[in-house]
């Protein structure tokens, strides 16, 4: 079964099973980020991130699951359907922050997804990326995340990788 069809399916039950540990990682990566619009969720999922920041922060949000997208737009989200794996689907130098928690993981173009953040991102803008560890060579990561960020912080962050960046 491929991916998408997976988390089409897990959508009813993704926030029971994921909610808790999702929003510890929110916490920790944002407790000293100042949250200037425009923000992207990127990999969105239902919304969870949303659903933390409260409707004080307008959020978009791109996922490859139309049925975890109904989740998030039901929670205020701006989502739009997008293969993370392909071109996004927003103007260059749109975003002033990006945020993708635990997604780099499922993407298999993952070069492709870091150009096309970088291509998204505003000049000096902050990128904040999280991977599971356990799926994810450090090493290697750290290669290919510099050959289109400058990285400001790698954290250990229970079952992530998290990274802090900036466009240069």
């Amino acid at each position: 079964m491929d991916k998408k069809k997976q988390y089409d399916i897990s959508a009813r039950v993704y926030d029971s099973r994921y909610s808790e540990i999702q929003k510890e990682k929110y916490a920790f990566f944002l407790k000293n980020i100042e949250l200037k619009e425009p923000i992207l969720d990127l990999g969105c999922g239902s919304g969870l991130l949303q659903e933390f920041l409260g409707q004080k922060v307008k959020l978009f949000g791109c996922d490859f699951s139309e049925k975890m997208l109904e989740i998030a737009r039901k929670r205020g989200e701006i989502a739009k359907l997008c293969d993370l794996n392909k071109k996004f689907p927003y103007k260059n130098d749109f975003f002033n922050i990006i945020l993708s928690f635990t997604v780099l993981q499922n993407v298999e173009q993952q070069e492709n997804f870091l150009k096309e953040a970088k291509r998204i991102l505003k000049l000096k803008g902050i990128f904040i990326l999280t991977t599971l560890k356990k799926t994810t060579k450090e090493k290697q990561i750290i290669k290919l995340i510099e050959k289109y960020f400058s990285i400001q912080e790698i954290t250990d962050c229970g079952e992530d990788f998290g990274f802090v960046l900036n466009k240069p």
